[in-house]
């Protein structure tokens, strides 16, 4: 009989803390910079439009794993009869934490890793185009404010933020979105 309440006990407890694990995704579109420095060209831009995707599972109701992809928008720049595109973009994995602070409103912080790949561009008048990439691996780290529109549904506003490479020159890069998340 005491096996028998004990097993009863283990899997009602294997089986909330699987009701308390639950998965999610997400995605966003916004705004993205690239912390190049312009001195020497003729037009930059270092702004472009990002965009996120991200799945996670919550442990409990504060910690989560994730794996993201990321975007951190396009930069252009000319030089001299050269025009230039930089795109840098990161596959993400890390922990979140998020903490409720208001009915429906939670406060999420990021930290993981990054493997950012910044894919390069060039079309030099008169002679063609090349295209360069190079890759690194980096810090991640996010913030994000989220609104329950539903008890599966947010709202969310994100920060994300990492660095990036091109040959010597290692620069920041950062992203501004806002989406929503789906909570299974």
């Amino acid at each position: 009989m005491k096996k028998i309440a004990f097993s009863i006990l283990v899997l009602g407890a294997l089986a909330s803390s699987q009701v308390m694990a639950q998965a999610y995704v997400a995605a966003g579109v916004g705004s993205g910079h690239s912390e190049l420095d312009c001195a020497g060209t003729t037009s930059c831009n270092n702004n472009g439009t990002s965009f996120r995707v991200l799945g996670g599972y919550k442990f409990n109701d504060t910690f989560a794993a994730e794996l993201g992809y990321l975007s951190f928008g396009e930069a252009k720049a000319s030089v001299s009869g050269v025009d230039l595109k930089l795109t840098p973009k990161a596959v993400t994995l890390g922990v979140a934490a998020r903490f409720p602070f208001a009915t429906d409103w939670g406060f999420t912080a990021r930290l993981g890793v990054a493997n950012v790949k910044t894919d390069v561009s060039g079309v030099v008048a008169g002679l063609g185009n090349a295209n360069l990439s190079d890759s690194k691996v980096a810090a991640h780290s996010g913030l994000g404010l989220d609104y329950a529109l539903s008890s599966s549904l947010k709202l969310e506003l994100t920060a994300d933020f990492s660095r990036a490479t091109f040959r010597d020159g290692d620069f920041s890069v950062r992203a501004v979105n806002l989406g929503l998340s789906y909570h299974f």
